[in-house]
């Protein structure tokens, strides 16, 4: 590694806490190669993505629409196998929230 510090096989298994509680101090969006999009017309307000979300990053706006601060969403899979599938006008399933995949 070129005298940059010990790799990853050098480190021990495992880590210390030393502040619990301070994940907030950290915006760790940026660990995801996707994002959630929700889409005003496909959401039923339900709140389920605000109740499932891990990271507690969705707020619910000023319409009742909750919405993800990216800067600490690390959109994990299990959130969308929780979001209930409405029906289209062609009677299809779907979801109202969606994901983009990005590159940083």
């Amino acid at each position: 590694m070129g005298g940059e510090g010990l790799g990853w096989k050098d480190l021990e298994i495992g880590f210390v806490v030393t502040e619990p509680g301070n994940a907030s101090s950290y915006k760790t969006g940026d660990w995801r190669s996707e994002r959630p999009i929700r889409e005003n017309e496909r959401c039923i307000k339900c709140g389920l993505c605000y109740i499932y979300c891990p990271e507690a990053c969705i707020h619910e706006d000023e319409e009742g629409y909750f919405e993800a601060d990216l800067y600490y969403c690390n959109w994990l899979w299990n959130l969308c196998t929780r979001v209930p599938k409405k029906r289209n006008k062609h009677g299809q399933r779907y979801r109202g929230i969606e994901y983009e995949s990005y590159f940083i």
